[in-house]
This record gives structure tokens, sequence and C-alpha cells, in this order.
């Protein structure tokens, strides 16, 4: 009556207010979970979007890729010159392998699936895919385009006639290497596997998420095509099309120009948040979407927050609103309560302790029958609690254990406690090795045994382990082949094994009273006693070294030691393991190796030829320094032996690479082979080369090459070559200048000797003696003209010519070489003028003036012998620190196979005995001559039929006012 009394009354405006309170928290939790769905949408949008212009950027990267492949192939010389010798030679199998490998190669390291070569017709010369040739309707027509437009193509998605499979092509032209019209000859088609290539990049998404996907397509008329394989759709590439007037699908939404949209609906009808982006250089477009499903489920967690939190709330605004009622409810109840749990506490402690005991724990009476046990007991015998409670410990024994048992127990009943191993069976029979702690307890006036029971299996294996240990470690010791002793702290010497008494000569009792010092040779004494207190203080945990040791013969050894601690005692060391090893066989073997390679290191640095050693798998094994001076290779490539980097620079320099590497594919292939041959540079050096197998007992190992530089010695024999082509030349110049000279010597003499006895005939007339006079004047200036040649040859021959320097007006000696000449101009119908700059005045300048009046004479000479009719010019120009002088003629020209040859001594265009132009051949010869001897060169232009212009120039010597100044050199 009185309880009731107690209870508070329903407080109805506390109802009120907590339904109020609760409607308000309700609501604010739906609007803020309306305020995150906005920001999560606004968030995916952006994210997508951002994976949107990556996709977009990775395939315009992917794209430009394939097309600097192509680029790179179309402008390889290499390459297309072995596609155009397979082109012109299809049925050649060395071409067809050498291409099929190229492209092999390139398949394999590039993702391309199969390449085909389409000649000029559009026909299929070469697969590597047998299976995989058709040029279909989509590549064919584009054929002839791409072959005169000379561009590298990537071309669309696409599937060809009778092939299974979607993909785009890399169209690839190659022109001929050498033709500078630039003739396509080829076109190499890569098909690309964009399963591997292409969508692996579009099927990656860089984020965690189950339904986000991307999305290549394009549009044809009407329709949106799908161009890889839809996520939810397999095998519907270029298959799956969609009209353009659904307006709720994103692709449509992307050719409207919309980038990003959380209001979509795709392929599936699956509202979707997708971003939307255009693939630069091509009718792509790329879509990136995420269901919005998958987002809103991410809010799944903000949900049940708020929602926890809004229940929170209304808990607390509850709790505080009914605290007075509900405080003076459970008052009634607390002191109950207490003294309830008071009495339960001291129960429930008990029982866990015996519960949850690591421990086995029974509780046995007077006959030995299981009165209680813990969990630990049920868990490591594997019974029941009804299977032991009230059954004799006997079941959990073995016949022999039991006596065993009973023996300790009338012991424990005498002296009250006690401790002792045994062991007991589990349900399945196997034995569980246990230390029992049991005491007698009295309970209520009844004599009880408590067992106190601990699982001793793990430490009767450590201790079988153990002394299992210990017996391998002494038959190591004792039969090892090694020499194993044991010291101490001061390294005396506590066990040997045989081998260590056989190496050192000892037996093991002798040992016993040494130290490990006794038989250390000197020399490493200090480094021992410095190691071994580093060993010691934990610095290394290893000692090892290869030192001298002293035999008891007094024979000294060498030995590989190594020595490490194998007992402790609280950081106190208390033994040190020595293994040493007879290494003097060795030691003997690695110096006289030692000398063999420094002699022939010697050998090799001392010859003059260039040595190279190389395996049978092409790798560099050794070279001398004259090898990589003559094949000029850097120290760095030379000194790592690289050998692909060193055969880079050889390959580099020779005239015939490919000669080159196929004789040495071929000597591979032929291990037994000797060659000797001779390399030849594009700068012109020239190498014997030398090659036999290496073999090491009987097997060929390598190869080593030799190399001699032979370019003296080549340019030797064509120099002998060409001097004794020149003498050859020259001696039937010689007989050819004889024959002319003679000729012409007989004409005027005999001019001379007839026209001179036809004065001394009777009766002549003044104007008949008049003309023979003129003709014998006339031969006889021939005659000396030819006698004035022959001289100055001879003089310039000898060395004899001197130079005689002289300042004089340039123009002045022209105007009279011109006076000279015009003569012979009136009487041959032809027109000599002379061309001075202007504004020269009275240039004067300082050279031979008689070897320079002859020089321009012969010149002119030669123009008027050669010109029938027409014009001659000469003249002279300033050219820099030169006066640049010139003779021009509209005479026969020279022929191009003449010009080189037209200065030689006794060189006639004509040399025939009928010729039709006299002459000894040496006026051309002794202008050049006396020009190089006035220290100016000449040459000639000219064209046959049009006239030839001969040049010469003279250095222009600045003069004071001074004249008369006269030199001779």
């Amino acid at each position: 009556m009185n309880q009731q009394k107690q209870k508070p009354a329903i407080l109805w405006p506390f109802l009120i207010l907590f339904a109020v309170v609760s409607a308000g928290a309700i609501l604010v939790g739906i609007l803020y979970y309306r305020n995150q769905e906005m920001h999560a949408l606004k968030g995916a949008r952006q994210e997508v979007s951002a994976i949107a212009d990556l996709k977009a950027r990775q395939i315009l990267l992917w794209r430009h890729e394939r097309l600097s492949d192509g680029l790179f192939l179309s402008q390889n010389k290499s390459f297309s010159g072995d596609m155009d010798e397979f082109l012109a030679d299809p049925d050649n199998m060395q071409h067809k392998e050498l291409i099929l490998n190229d492209i092999k190669s390139l398949i394999d390291n590039y993702d391309y699936r199969s390449a085909v070569i389409i000649d000029r017709n559009g026909k299929v010369r070469l697969s590597t895919s047998g299976k995989d040739t058709i040029i279909g309707t989509y590549v064919k027509p584009r054929i002839k385009e791409i072959l005169s437009e000379r561009k590298v193509l990537l071309t669309d998605l696409h599937q060809a006639e009778d092939t299974g499979f979607v993909h785009p092509d890399l169209l690839i032209p190659f022109a001929k290497p050498y033709d500078t019209a630039g003739t396509v000859s080829c076109l190499l088609v890569l098909r690309i596997d964009p399963q591997e290539a292409l969508y692996p990049m579009l099927q990656s998404w860089p984020l965690i998420s189950k339904t986000s996907e991307t999305v290549l397509f394009q549009r044809e008329g009407n329709d949106i095509v799908f161009l890889n394989e839809l996520k939810h759709k397999k095998n519907n590439e270029l298959l799956t099309k969609i009209p353009l007037s659904d307006e709720s699908l994103p692709e449509a939404m992307a050719l409207r120009g919309i980038s990003e949209t959380s209001a979509a609906i795709d392929y599936r009808g699956v509202p979707v948040v997708a971003a939307m982006k255009k693939i630069p250089e091509s009718l792509w477009y790329l879509v990136a979407k995420v269901d919005r499903q998958e987002i809103t489920e991410q809010m799944k967690g903000q949900v049940s927050q708020v929602l926890i939190i809004v229940i929170l709330f209304i808990l607390a605004s509850g709790a505080t609103l009914g605290i007075p009622w509900w405080y003076q409810r459970i008052r009634f109840y607390r002191e109950k309560y207490e003294a309830e749990q008071n009495h339960l506490a001291l129960v429930r402690h008990y029982d866990y302790i015996l519960k949850y005991a690591n421990d086995i724990i029974f509780l046995l009476d007077k006959d030995f029958s299981i009165i209680e046990c813990n969990d630990k007991s049920l868990e490591t015998f594997q019974f029941k609690r009804e299977e032991l409670i009230g059954r004799t410990v006997r079941i959990l024994l073995s016949d022999d254990t039991v006596r065993d048992l009973l023996k300790d127990l009338k012991v424990l009943e005498k002296a009250g406690a006690l401790t002792f191993e045994t062991e007991m069976l589990r349900k399945d029979s196997t034995v569980v090795p246990l230390e029992i702690s049991a005491r007698m307890v009295d309970i209520e006036g009844i004599k009880y045994v408590q067992a106190i029971c601990r699982d001793i299996t793990e430490r009767k294996s450590v201790e079988e382990n153990l002394k299992e240990s210990e017996e391998r470690f002494r038959k190591i010791f004792e039969e090892s082949p090694f020499g194993m002793a044991m010291t101490g702290k001061d390294l005396g010497i506590i066990r040997a094994n045989s081998a260590f008494c056989s190496m050192t000569g000892y037996s093991e009792n002798e040992l016993f009273d040494q130290t490990f010092r006794m038989f250390t040779h000197p020399d490493y004494i200090a480094d021992d006693e410095i190691s071994f207190l580093r060993l010691v203080a934990r610095e290394i945990p290893v000692y090892h070294t290869e030192k001298q040791y002293i035999r008891k013969d007094g024979k000294i050894i060498w030995g590989s030691t190594s020595v490490s601690i194998i007992g402790n005692k609280i950081d106190e060391v208390q033994i040190f393991l020595i293994m040493v090893e007879d290494i003097t066989s060795r030691k003997i073997a690695e110096s006289e190796l030692e000398k063999s390679v420094s002699l022939l290191k010697a050998t090799l640095e001392s010859t003059a030829d260039g040595i190279l050693v190389v395996a049978t798998n092409g790798k560099i094994v050794q070279f001398n320094r004259k090898f990589k001076e003559m094949w000029r290779i850097p120290d760095e490539v030379m000194n790592l032996m690289d050998d692909e980097a060193a055969l880079k620079y050889v390959i580099g320099q020779l005239k015939y690479p490919r000669e080159f590497m196929d004789k040495v594919t071929s000597l591979y292939s032929n291990s037994e082979a000797i060659t000797e041959d001779i390399l030849e540079f594009t700068d012109g050096r020239c190498f014997e080369r030398y090659s036999q197998p290496q073999k090491i007992g009987g097997k060929s190992v390598g190869r080593v090459w030799s190399f001699r530089d032979i370019t003296a010695r080549k340019k030797a024999e064509t120099a002998l070559i060409l001097a004794k082509e020149k003498a050859e030349e020259s001696d039937r110049l010689k007989t050819a200048f004889l024959h002319n000279v003679s000729h012409e010597i007989r004409t005027p003499m005999n001019a001379i000797l007839g026209f001179s006895t036809l004065l001394g005939t009777p009766g002549i007339s003044e104007e008949e003696s008049h003309q023979y006079t003129d003709i014998i004047f006339q031969s006889g200036n021939q005659l000396l003209s030819i006698i004035n040649d022959i001289v100055d040859l001879a003089g310039i021959e000898s060395g004899q010519v001197k130079v005689t320097m002289t300042e004089f007006n340039l123009n002045g000696v022209l105007k009279i070489i011109s006076e000279q000449f015009s003569y012979k101009e009136k009487g041959n119908n032809l027109i000599l003028s002379l061309k001075i700059p202007p504004n020269s005045g009275e240039w004067r300048i300082i050279t031979d003036q008689t070897k320079f009046i002859q020089i321009l004479s012969n010149l002119i000479n030669n123009a008027f012998k050669f010109t029938g009719k027409g014009k001659i010019s000469f003249g002279y120009e300033k050219n820099g620190s030169y006066l640049q002088f010139f003779v021009k003629d509209t005479g026969i020209g020279i022929p191009d196979e003449f010009q080189s040859r037209i200065f030689d001594r006794f060189y006639q265009v004509d040399n025939s005995v009928s010729r039709t132009y006299t002459g000894t051949g040496l006026g051309l010869s002794i202008c050049k001559a006396y020009v190089e001897l006035l220290g100016g060169e000449i040459w000639l232009k000219s064209t046959p039929g049009q006239g030839s212009v001969f040049y010469f120039t003279l250095p222009e010597i600045a003069l004071s006012e001074k004249t008369g100044n006269v030199s001779e050199i």
C-alpha cells in the first residue's frame, strides 16, 4: 500500500513537451539528410568529371604514342631499306625472315596484335598471322589516299569482314629509303587489340566503386554507337546503338554540349551521375558514370548516425523529463539489489578463477573420484563434463603410470603437499606430459585432494630438441672435414676435432695446454686481438679472416678462419667456436693465377694490335688499351663491359656495317672458323681483322679478335698505284709532247728553210721578196715561242725561276696588252675588250710584271686560238684581299671530262698528230706554275660550244706613295 503511494503520477505537460521536442528532432534530421545528399551528389559529379578528364587525356596520349610509333618507323631508313628489299624480291626467305623478326619484335614490345604489309596495289604481301590477313571495306578505300598523302594514320574502331574482333589499325606508309621524290612503296598495317591496349585503360577506375563505368562512343546519323565493351553487356562493341532522341541519356547530353549531370539515365535505365568529355583530335566522346544508388548507399552510415543522434536526443529528452518519476521508482529496489549483488560477486569470483584458469584443476575425493574440474581440463583431455564428474582419475591414466601415481598419492597423504611429473591420456589415447602440484584440503571436515596440473608438452619438446641439437653439434664437430676448436675467454683450447689436429700437427692432448695464439703467425696476432675484442663487445656477429698458421713441424699454411660465440652466461662470454679451412693450395693457385693474369695483361697492353675477347653469348670478356683507342670507344662504355653500347660505337664508324654483322653472326654459328678480312671506315681508316675461337678443354667458350691499323699501308699502296699511273701517264704525255714539239718545230723550220731558198731564186719580184721575208719572220717568232716555252718549263721543273717583285700601274699594263692584241682582233673578226673596275684610277700593285704579262698573254693567245668568231674580254675585279683576273671567250669550250687535267704538263685535249689546233700543251701548265709562284691560284669554267672563262688571283700588296721598290725572291 505504501509502495503504491510512493509511485509518481503521470505528468501530462511533460509528455506533451516530450512529443514536441521529438517531432522537432525528427524534422531537423530529415533536413540535414537532404542537405548531405545534395553535397554528396555534387562531390560525386566533381570526382567523375576529374576522372573523365583523366581518361580523355590518357586516350589522347595513347593516340599520340601510336602515331609517334608510326612516324618513327616510317622515318627509319634501315627498316625502310629492309622493306624495299623484301618487296623487290618477296621469294627471298632471308629478306622475309628479317622483316618478320623486326615486325614480331615490334608487336611483342608495343601491344600490337598482328601486322600486314600491303603493296601499292592493295595486295597483301606479308602477314604475321595467317588467319588475320583480311583488309576490309573500312581500310581498303583509304589505301590510295594514305599512299598519296604519305601520312601515318590511326583509324577508328572497326570490324573487317570475316574477322571476329573490333580493332583500330595504325597505317604506316613507307617510302623508298633513297628516293628523293619520296615515292611510297608499301603500307604497313599494325592491328591494335583494344582488349589489351585501350579497353583496360577505360575499365580501370582510380577509386573503389562497384557500379563505375567508362563508355567510349560516337555519333552515327541519329544513333549513338558504343565503341567499347560495356560493363553490363558483354561482346557488344559497335553493336549497341541507342537513338539520339533519348535526351535523358548522358551520351545524348554530351552531344548537346553538357559536360556533367546527376540526373541522367544510362543505357540500362538506371539513374547515374555522369561526366562527358570530347576526345580531342577524334570523333570519340567519353562518358564516366556512377550509379546514384551507390552514392546514396555511401550515405547509409550518415543516415544511421543521424537516426542514432535523433533517437539519443529523444531518449535524452525523455530521460531528462522522466528523471524525477524514474528516480522515485528505482529507489525502492536499490537496497535489495545491492545486497544481492554483494552475495553473487563472491560466487562469480570463485567460479571465474576455477573456469578460466590456465592450468588444469581437479578436486578429488578420498577414492580419487573426480568431484570437480575446470574448463581447461575438459579442453586438454577432450572429455565432456558429465564424462569426467564421478569417474575415478584412473580414466586418465595408462597402466604404466597407475602404479607410479598411487605411490605419489601415498606420499601426498603423509606430506600434505607434493609436486611431481607424470603422463595422462586424452580421450583419443594421446599422451599429455604434466607437472602436478597436489595438496590435501579440508572442506567441512572432509578430506579432498586439490590437484593443479600444468601441461609441459612444449617444455618436454624443447628439452628433446635441445638434446638432439647437442648430439648433432657433437657429430658435426667431431666428423667435420674442417678444422674446429672451442676456446675459453683466454683463447685456451678446450676441445679440438681430428681435422684441426691434423691441420696443425698437434694431438688434442697437446693442444689442451696451448692457446690459439701459439700456432697463429706473428703478423696476424695484433689483428686477431682487436677482432676478438669487437666480437666480445658484440660489434660484429662473426669474425672472419684469412691468415697464416705455423704447424708443429714449422711449415706455414694458409687458413680461412671464422670465429663466433656459442655460449653465454648473462652476457659473459663462455666459449668461442673457431672454424679453420686449409686454403694453402688455393692461395698457391691464386698466386700462380695472378702471375699468369699479370703476364697476359702485360702482353695484351704491349702489342700494337687491338685485342678483344668475347664470350659465346656476345659479352665482352677482355680488351686492351689499343683496342679502345683504335675504335674510339669512351672509357665509361668499355669499363662497364657494355657490349651493346660498344657495338653501337663500332657499327657507327664502319662503311659496311651490315656485312660486318653478317660475318660476326656467321662466325658464332660456326665456332671453329678462323677468319681474316679487311674493315673499311667512313673516315678513310682501314683495319685488318683476324678472328679465331677461344677453347677451354676442347670446347669453344668465345672468340679472340685482333685488329691492326693498316691505314698507312693502304694509303701507301694507293699512293704507289697512283704514282705508277701518273708516271705511265706522264710518259705517255711526254711521248705525245715530243711528237707535238717535233711537228711544231719542223713546220716553222721548213718554212724558214724553204722561203730562205726562194729568196735566193733569181727573178723574184720585190713584193714576193717582202712576202717571203714576212713568212720567215713569223716562222722564226713561232719557233722562238716554242723554244721559250720549253726553256720556261725547264726552269720551273729545276726550281731556277726567280721572281722579281716590281711596283707598276696595273691599268696601264692591261691597256698595253690590249693594244698589242688589237691586230689579231682585226684579222680574225673578233672583238677584244678590256674591263677595268670603275674608279680604279692609277691602281698600283707589286708583283713580277714580266710573269704577270706572260700569264695574261698566254691566256689571251689561247682564247684567240680556240675562238673562231665572237668576242674575247679580259680584266679584273677586287675580291677580298685578292685581285681576281679573268679571260673570257666565246670559243669551242672544253668538255667536262678534260677540265680537271687541262693544266697538266704536256696535256692536250687533242693529242693526235693531225689535230686541228697547233701547240705544245705547255702554255696553261706554265700559267699555273707562275700564278702559284706569285701566291695565287688559277681555275676555269667552260661549257662546250659556248666558250670558256679562265680565272686567276694575285694577292693585293698595299703600297705607300713611294715608287720604284724592287725585290727578288
